[in-house]
């Protein structure tokens, strides 16, 4: 009997004690959903952003974004192509005419421009090709 007195009131408390307590005005109103947007200065986090186009005659043409080989903690962010923005994946292939939003840590930025260099002026296998990406003088 005690079990089935518990089922019942269960039963019926539940689905009408938010209505009574609106009823009674206890209940505060729902909040809002606000969303916070928040700014990251890229100094407060030791990183930088690096925009570069790819030239026509690069050899970076062709080459999917996990060919890069960048440091893991180098993003390819966003590319646009014929004026339509989106995030790569390892196999998107590069193409002369990319525009191409890259984040590292300031740390890297020397590595990955470099990495970026040899690869536009040797392909894929710049390091075996002995190219380095310094910048010529």
């Amino acid at each position: 009997m005690t079990f089935l007195l518990v089922v019942v009131f269960t039963l019926l408390q539940g689905p009408t004690l938010p209505w009574v307590s609106r009823r009674l005005g206890v209940l505060e109103p729902a909040q809002t959903r606000e969303l916070v947007i928040e700014h990251a200065p890229f100094e407060d986090l030791a990183a930088t952003m690096l925009t570069f186009d790819i030239p026509p005659r690069s050899r970076l043409n062709g080459v999917e974004v996990g060919e890069l080989r960048l440091p893991d903690d180098a993003v390819l962010a966003l590319i646009l192509r014929n004026g339509s923005l989106f995030v790569p994946r390892a196999d998107t292939s590069l193409r002369a005419g990319d525009h191409l939003l890259l984040a590292c840590p300031v740390k890297h930025r020397g590595a990955v421009e470099c990495r970026l260099r040899a690869i536009s002026r040797a392909g894929r296998l710049a390091t075996w090709r002995g190219e380095r990406g310094q910048v010529s003088a």
